[in-house]
């Protein structure tokens, strides 16, 4: 009985072995997979997003790890079950058989071929052929950091093939996968149920004759703000609040412009903390900069009223009068807002 077992097993070995090397003899993987060259092969994508890595905001570019689904049809992978003892499918190398030039245009890094596939070509006797390549794709992406950190990005990745026009290879993409593969990211929230696919036919300056079908995906991110609210915008608004408190200390405790100097010093470290996560452009400034810059600014001229008040205030003991026109400005112009009654 073992050995009977064994010996079924070993003539069905042999059964994948004589199928594999029928279909493979005199298969060009540099051609189509057709019968007929005017026959245009369909190929189908389904993208998975698996997590978002990073999203470089200075260096514009997307990291995300991504299931690669490919399906199309080979005409020339074909069999009858019924002469190779009920073998439905087999599994192919990737680099042995014919596989859609899909290239990612906007791809921020050299592409390199492997010289060895991570995963098997799924191929049934009907031709249909399954590809699942898991990838870790690191495309461009125009970062706007306008509304940092409450920002939402909209980045693409953009799915064409390079040397097919549409007449023979069109792209298309099957709908998204009901279940979620997502594992969220500590800084970035994804809605992977609104991750879909819009076909285009595009014209290129080189080839104008006919259009390339072009897949883009969009991948929409939220950033979660509350890191950026607790450890920049909270403390940069109680910072503020102690330039007022320096009007209230006394002249005489000998800090008063020290206090000034230390606020300003402080707001000008935290403006290169939110700078260093900005991308190095003039095209769009974030509102949380402007603030910082703003601050800085009043901070600069409440500096600059602290010496004058200090320089008032000393001159008194010297018996040196005030100017009349310093009275008159204090007194008469700006009396009139603060509701100091002058002499």
């Amino acid at each position: 009985m073992y050995f009977l077992c064994k010996s079924q097993a070993f003539n069905r070995a042999s059964m994948y072995q004589t199928l594999s090397n029928t279909l493979l003899q005199n298969y060009d993987t540099s051609m189509r997979p057709v019968t007929d060259d005017n026959n245009g092969v369909r190929v189908e994508i389904q993208l998975v997003l698996r997590q978002v890595l990073e999203l470089d905001a200075k260096l514009q570019v997307l990291t995300i790890v991504t299931w690669i689904r490919q399906y199309w049809t080979d005409e020339l992978l074909r069999w009858n079950p019924l002469n190779y003892g009920g073998i439905k499918q087999l599994h192919f190398r990737p680099n042995t058989i014919w596989r859609p030039d899909i290239t990612i245009m906007n791809r921020a890094e050299v592409f390199e071929v492997p010289e060895i596939w991570p995963t098997l070509a799924s191929v049934t006797y009907d031709g249909n052929v399954t590809w699942l390549l898991p990838e870790v794709l690191r495309t461009s992406c125009k970062v706007n950091t306008k509304n940092f950190p409450f920002d939402v990005q909209n980045c693409p990745i953009e799915l064409v093939s390079w040397a097919y026009d549409m007449a023979h290879l069109d792209l298309h993409a099957r709908p998204p996968p009901t279940e979620n593969y997502y594992q969220s990211n500590g800084e970035w929230d994804f809605n992977w149920t609104s991750f879909r696919a819009t076909r285009t036919e595009e014209f290129y300056d080189c080839c104008p004759a006919a259009p390339y079908s072009q897949l883009r995906y969009y991948v929409v991110i939220q950033r979660r703000s509350f890191y950026y609210v607790i450890n920049i915008i909270l403390p940069c608004v109680l910072i503020t609040f102690l330039s007022m408190v320096g009007f209230y200390l006394p002249a005489d405790s000998g800090e008063k412009i020290g206090l000034q100097i230390t606020v300003l010093l402080a707001l000008t470290v935290f403006l290169l903390l939110v700078a260093d996560k900005m991308p190095s452009t003039s095209e769009s400034i974030s509102h949380l900069a402007k603030y910082y810059f703003g601050v800085i600014c009043l901070m600069t001229v409440s500096c600059i009223l602290t010496v004058i008040v200090l320089d008032i205030h000393y001159r008194g003991q010297y018996d040196t009068p005030v100017p009349p026109w310093l009275k008159h400005i204090v007194l008469r112009k700006l009396g009139r807002l603060t509701g100091i009654q002058g002499p």
